[in-house]
């Protein structure tokens, strides 16, 4: 029986280059070499390049008419400090039996390129959202990240990045010319997406839906992947490409209840080339589901305004109908518990009617 070759995932980084056969120089970057295998090596200090390394490809490419680096390695590399000297980098990461094959048709043209990169490549160690947490010390690691786990960190905090999660090159070119959403259900919906190849080779493109919104009670990252999809386009071809958005695509963790929930609320529906550039985008609103937490003194008071059930009588019962007060002074007051607010203010507020809203929220 004839052993099957595992998959091949490249990538193309950079500049493409027309005609880089006329003497150019192709140079095979491995692994910085450990004592681990590469696939179990320790922590890393540091994503650099031994700078042997990085001398070779600079004096290569300052003697070269083009040069192109292929990187052979199991976990992101820097890519400073020679980016600029060379013509195209071409990512292999993890390379297996069949990875000079694969590498010299896409070298030679005989395929074209179409992956997309799986996580971003920093600038800096130090711009990664863990570099602060991991590995940890005395056999502990704090996960601080939460949610802003990789691009969508860089992405909601605007950190530069060498290439950001999702980029990838073609040796063709192609264009999003449409974008319409659609509801179809109350908290799910489908994007169709018109794609267009506009070169002069056959291609593969990866249609890539982000969901973006401030909907809810918890902090969201700017943008996150929520449906993609492999096409083949011929050249001039256009096509149509449905995603479906299922109600988990909107949904956040709700520790109050333990489940996945939808914030009521705006939602847009981005269509991107990589996780920071959108090229289409489409707003869509959603009746999702009001959250009724059970309140007590100790609840801050924000979440008494917007609760389901007695956050319309809240602000009578505070005596703050008709009070000149500011957003800043509302945040401020939304921020405390109701102990600490009726502590501070000094306000006549009937303790009966609270203990009514509290037994209202706990029927809810």
């Amino acid at each position: 029986m004839r052993e099957r070759r595992p998959a091949m995932w490249l990538y193309l980084l950079g500049a493409l280059i027309a005609g880089f056969l006329v003497l150019p120089a192709v140079i095979t970057v491995p692994m910085p070499f450990s004592s681990s295998p590469i696939l179990q090596f320790p922590h890393r200090g540091t994503i650099d390049l031994p700078s042997p390394q990085v001398e070779l490809i600079r004096e290569v490419a300052a003697a070269a008419h083009r040069t192109v680096v292929v990187l052979a390695n199991g976990g992101i590399v820097s890519l400073e400090g020679w980016h600029d000297d060379v013509d195209a980098i071409l990512e292999g990461f993890l390379l297996g039996q069949g990875g000079g094959r694969a590498l010299a048709d896409i070298l030679f043209g005989r395929v074209n390129p179409s992956g997309h990169l799986a996580e971003s490549i920093p600038i800096r160690l130090q711009d990664h959202p863990s570099w602060l947490n991991f590995p940890g010390e005395q056999g502990h690691v704090r996960y601080g990240e939460g949610v802003l786990v990789g691009y969508r960190y860089f992405a909601t905090s605007g950190t530069p990045v060498r290439y950001p999660f999702g980029h990838g090159l073609s040796y063709t070119t192609f264009e999003t010319r449409a974008l319409s959403v659609t509801r179809n259900g109350a908290d799910s919906a489908t994007a169709r997406i018109e794609v267009t190849n506009t070169g002069d080779r056959t291609g593969k493109h990866v249609v890539q839906v982000y969901v973006s919104t401030d909907a809810g009670p918890v902090r969201r990252p700017m943008r996150e992947l929520r449906g993609f999809a492999k096409v083949m386009l011929e050249p001039g071809e256009s096509k149509t490409v449905e995603i479906d958005l299922p109600r988990r695509a909107f949904a956040y963790w709700e520790i109050t209840v333990g489940r996945w929930v939808v914030a009521p609320g705006e939602y847009r529906i981005e269509v991107c080339a990589d996780a920071n550039t959108v090229l289409r985008s489409s707003a869509l609103t959603l009746e999702g589901e009001r959250n009724a937490t059970e309140l007590t003194m100790d609840t801050p008071v924000g979440a008494w305004f917007e609760h389901p059930e007695v956050g319309s009588a809240v602000m009578d019962t505070l005596g703050l109908t008709g009070a000149p007060i500011t957003e800043e002074q509302l945040a401020m007051i939304a921020s405390m518990t109701m102990r600490q607010f009726i502590g501070i203010s000094g306000l006549d507020i009937s303790t009966d009617a609270l203990q009514a809203l509290m037994t209202v929220s706990r029927s809810a």
